[in-house]
């Protein structure tokens, strides 16, 4: 899992299914639905419960809590994978930024999936979650840590007003 700098990026579609044999890829792939969106469109909705996850195949699509954008994700992002553990109200909106195209993946029908299968298959899905999700803790650790030093900066500076001088 681990890439160097400089190196292609691995995408979270790469991630969730790292360590499926093709066949297994190609049939969990397979049992997605593939869903368009228009500019604006509401592809998950904070607080509203959800049972299924997206894998973006094509565009962007901004994530938004409480009116306050968090990130802009494309290609290869999925979102909603916390379905994977339990169904629950959504912990952000996740809009389409322009045309997205996703593949949706009902949570009943993932479990489906892996009914029949090794349950080892089932243990590598939930460790790549946990790692989908881990790195978009780290993101936005890192983001809250910029923020919190442009804030640190600008009071540092004071208000802009301060520095202007009368004469």
């Amino acid at each position: 899992m681990h890439h160097e700098k400089g190196a292609k990026m691995v995408t979270d579609e790469e991630v969730l299914l790292h360590g499926f044999s093709d066949e297994d890829r190609r049939s969990f792939l397979a049992m997605g639905k593939e869903l368009h969106f228009e500019a604006d469109d509401v592809i998950i909705e904070e607080s509203v419960p959800g049972a299924s996850l997206h894998v973006i195949l094509e565009g962007d699509v901004s994530v938004w809590k409480r009116n306050v954008k968090l990130a802009t994700l494309s290609k290869g992002a999925v979102v909603g994978e916390l379905v994977i553990f339990r169904q629950h109200p959504r912990s952000a909106t996740v809009r389409a930024d322009g045309s997205v195209r996703t593949l949706m993946f009902e949570k009943s029908d993932i479990m489906a999936y892996f009914r029949w299968r090794d349950e080892r298959l089932f243990k590598i899905l939930v460790i790549n979650v946990i790692y989908v999700l881990s790195r978009k803790l780290a993101k936005a650790s890192e983001r809250t840590m910029q923020l919190e030093n442009r804030l640190q900066s600008e009071q540092q500076k004071g208000p802009s007003w301060a520095h202007t001088s009368i004469s």
